[in-house]
């Protein structure tokens, strides 16, 4: 009974022996056919639908071809490092992520996620780049120059070394995110210039004047007195009539007519009912459907401050 047991197991061991070296001999043989086998073929996908704009297919080969790869059309299947290739793409300013893997027809794929930029920042000193949602600087792209809201004069080093950089960004990340969720407030904004003591001075794509911001606070209600502004005043009197309309007080609006001179500004006590400026009404509808019965106006076009 013993013997049976002893046999039993001595079988089983030399069953066990006898898996583990098939198994190695198929891992070895699967060794020595990938060994022999190439890459037959490479597939670049990208990210988005509007991928390719800014990192074309000759220049990720150019990058991979500098990392000492080779033709990767008919390399060996064991020459291709896809972790360090992986690196070297991602190391490009325009490449935000890249992922690369081999099917079982050995076809490579090359997975690229391009940076996506949402604002140009012209610096004081003349420097320009391209601006992220992360506040990440990217340089300028020889492929495409995307359209872009444009922010000049922005006191900001182009290395990202000067005191107060990264809160000057994100003033303008806030502008330009806020005015990508407002369509007619993209509609009207040109570019941003920033005046030091001043702040932000936004310019529109239609009239010939410049709208006062100031810092990147209360956007919304900027923006809001503004459309109001131009809703009830400027569709009036035309699109030139003021240089200058200064919307960073709350619930009114300092408006300089064309004609003026620097020093003064238009006033609601000189004007008549139909032309003055209502406070901001938190209603949208007040825009489009104001109530036929005219009420006392608050003062919202008030003289310009003096310097």
């Amino acid at each position: 009974m013993a013997r049976s047991k002893v046999i039993a197991r001595v079988l089983g061991i030399v069953g066990w022996m006898l898996a583990g070296s098939t198994v190695l001999v198929l891992l070895v043989g699967a060794m020595g056919i990938r060994s022999r086998n190439t890459c037959r073929g490479i597939r670049i996908a990208y990210a988005l639908p509007s991928g390719g704009r800014y990192v074309d297919s000759l220049h990720i080969a150019n990058l991979l071809k500098a990392d000492g790869e080779p033709q990767l059309t008919g390399a060996l299947l064991t020459s291709l490092d896809l972790n360090r290739m992986e690196k070297r793409l991602e190391k490009d300013p325009w490449i935000r992520d890249a992922d690369l893997f081999l099917d079982r027809g050995h076809i490579l794929h090359i997975r690229i996620e391009e940076q996506s930029p949402v604002a140009r920042i012209f610096t004081q000193s003349g420097h320009s780049f391209y601006l992220d949602s992360l506040l990440n600087r990217i340089p300028l792209n020889p492929l495409y120059t995307e359209r872009l809201p444009v922010f000049t004069g922005m006191p900001v080093s182009i290395m990202g070394r000067q005191p107060g950089d990264t809160q000057h960004l994100a003033d303008a990340l806030q502008i330009v995110s806020y005015l990508r969720s407002d369509e007619l407030a993209m509609a009207i904004v040109e570019q941003a210039d920033f005046e030091p003591g001043t702040g932000f001075v936004l310019i529109p794509k239609l009239g010939d004047h410049r709208i006062v911001f100031g810092d990147a606070t209360d956007i919304a209600g900027k923006l809001r007195r503004l459309r109001i502004f131009y809703h009830q005043v400027m569709s009036r009197t035309g699109w030139n009539s003021y240089r200058q309309i200064d919307i960073r007080y709350r619930d009114q609006v300092v408006a300089i007519p064309s004609d003026s001179l620097p020093a003064t500004a238009d006033s609601l006590a000189s004007r008549s009912p139909d032309t003055a400026t209502r406070r901001a009404d938190p209603d949208p509808a007040h825009l489009s459907a104001p109530g036929p019965e005219r009420k006392t106006l608050p003062k919202a076009v008030m003289p310009a401050p003096r310097t």
